[in-house]
């Protein structure tokens, strides 16, 4: 048998507030957060800037931004 959904959720108690979204990655012991805040419908862009933002990181301290491929 499941159990009973809650009749009142937080998510229904935040009284026509919005609410925004981000994420942040740890890199190597580093915390890096995404550039923006996002929509709870777009948080997969969140995920994606602050990956954007950890492989700058990575860029600019690893010495992969001047290497040729």
């Amino acid at each position: 048998m499941a159990a009973p959904r809650p009749s009142s959720l937080w998510q229904d108690r935040l009284e026509g507030g919005r609410t925004a979204w981000s994420s942040v990655v740890v890199v190597c012991g580093k915390r890096i957060e995404a550039r923006y805040w996002y929509d709870g419908n777009n948080l997969n862009n969140a995920k994606e800037d602050a990956a954007e933002v950890a492989l700058a990181w990575l860029a600019n301290n690893s010495g992969l931004g001047s290497s040729t491929w």
